[in-house]
């Protein structure tokens, strides 16, 4: 073709695992600096959202988006099954920390989820690299898939 390799299973999982996370991330810190941020003058969702729910209900679609990405990785050969179970418990506890800002918006409860974002990230791309399937594994040759191939 001459366009350039194409995206790779194991990219989009990569990517947005990033992306997923990095909204409950964001916003319980945009939470927790509002004040900040008003100061500053910059133009935030946090400043126009005065009970915190729009804020919280984001943090929380994001941490629910992240769910089958343990699935999808493994399905694409990107991850073992370990990795699917160990990926869903992990974003099953940031998303009860995102529902517990969401019942009760507060600088506390924005801050369980700031914490619970920082656990989150370091563990769950840990696991995506302990239980990887390499390029060209054992398992894509028998499936007849050995990605990146012409």
């Amino acid at each position: 073709d001459g366009d350039g390799p194409a995206l790779t299973p194991g990219a989009g999982v990569l990517a947005a695992a990033l992306h997923f996370w990095q909204l409950p991330h964001f916003f319980s810190l945009a939470w927790i600096c509002r004040d900040d941020y008003r100061k500053g003058g910059y133009q935030m969702l946090t400043l126009m959202d005065k009970t915190g729910k729009r804020t919280a209900a984001c943090a929380l679609r994001n941490c629910i988006y992240l769910l089958p990405l343990g699935f999808l990785a493994q399905k694409y050969n990107v991850a073992t099954e370990e990795f699917t179970y160990v990926s869903a418990a992990l974003t099953t506890v940031m998303a009860c920390s995102a529902l517990v800002f969401y019942t009760n918006p507060s600088v506390e409860t924005a801050r369980i989820l700031f914490r619970a974002s920082l656990i989150h990230l370091p563990l769950y791309m840990g696991s995506l690299l302990w239980f990887r399937r390499p390029v060209g594994s054992v398992e894509d040759v028998a499936a007849g898939e050995v990605r990146g191939a012409q």
